[in-house]
Formats: C-alpha cells, structure tokens, sequence
C-alpha cells in the first residue's frame, strides 16, 4: 500500500477496500515500510491481512484476476512455497527459505539469515511440477525490532531479470497453487 506517512511495522489498521461492488472491510498490519515511489508518490508499506472472511477471499481474487489489475506491478498474490536461495555478491552458500506473497516486481521471502540490501540472488521455487529460478536483488529487510529469535526474517526481493517465457512459467504456477 502506498502512503503518505510512514507507518511503524506492527501497526494495526483498518481497510475500507473498494473491490467491485461493495467495499470490504478488513484488518491488516504493517509488516514492512519500504522508500519512497519515484516521482512524487507515496512510501510503500507491506501488510498482512489479519482478519479476513472466505467471502472478502473470493472478491478479493476475482478482483485481481481482472486485466485492468495485472498492469500494476504492486499486487501482490500470496504464494507460501518453499525455495532455495543462491547468494550471488559475494557468493556464498544456498539458504532454503520461504515465499510469503509475489508481485510481477518480485517476491517476499522468509530466510533463516540476514541478507543485505543489494544482494543479488538466484532464487528457485519448488512450487510446481518443475522448479522456476528466477534472478533478483534483496531491496529492503524487515526492522531488527520485529524479529523474533529462531525465526526467519523478511526480505523484499525485487526481480533483475525477468523474460516473457519467465513470467509465463510464473503465472502458470500460480494458477496451479490457487
């Protein structure tokens, strides 16, 4: 969500979302804050839906299977899938980790270690038939005030090259997870 302000991450809120018809009303959290658009927009702000009903769900997807959606590269689709992590500056060895959610921009990953922004990585989903590898570069981390001890940490990848045959075998496994 881009905003004005910058919200803390943990910050509770309430969304008054207008998905066809009828608004829906939900709860979320602010799970990241990232920098600021280019050219005048807003800051970006990760959330997490905490209470949501199957019925919100089903509007909510259908909402974003419109064409109109999928130009903007800021939706985001939940996709908990496991993944393997190759470090690339400097190389080191590979982290297995989790995807929360992907954009046509890029994923949210859980990895059990810290990795710097501007570490580029490539990334293979073990969500299909075939695993999908993808290159990208970690752009924010979450605040070390929201970790929790053993517990993986978020990381914004954001993808570095992405071809049309890429984002087809994307979007396949997407449908094929929802």
């Amino acid at each position: 969500m881009e905003l004005s302000g910058r919200l803390r991450p943990g910050t509770p809120l309430r969304l008054l979302l207008k998905a066809g018809q009828a608004p829906i009303e939900v709860e979320a959290l602010v799970v990241w804050t990232g920098g600021r658009i280019p050219e005048g927009g807003g800051l970006v702000h990760g959330l997490a839906f905490t209470q949501i009903s199957p019925d919100q769900v089903l509007v909510l997807r259908e909402l974003l299977r419109r064409p109109s959606i999928i130009r903007n590269a800021g939706v985001r689709i939940p996709l908990d899938a496991p993944v393997t992590c190759h470090p690339r500056n400097p190389d080191g060895p590979p982290l297995q980790g989790r995807t929360g959610n992907v954009s046509r921009g890029g994923l949210f990953l859980r990895l059990p270690q810290l990795l710097p922004p501007d570490t580029t990585l490539e990334v293979t989903l073990h969500a299909s038939r075939e695993p999908l590898t993808l290159d990208g570069s970690v752009v924010w981390v979450e605040p070390p005030e929201i970790w929790n001890p053993g517990e993986s940490i978020g990381h914004g990848l954001r993808f570095t090259a992405l071809d049309w045959s890429t984002l087809l075998s994307l979007g396949l496994l997407l449908v094929e997870v929802s």
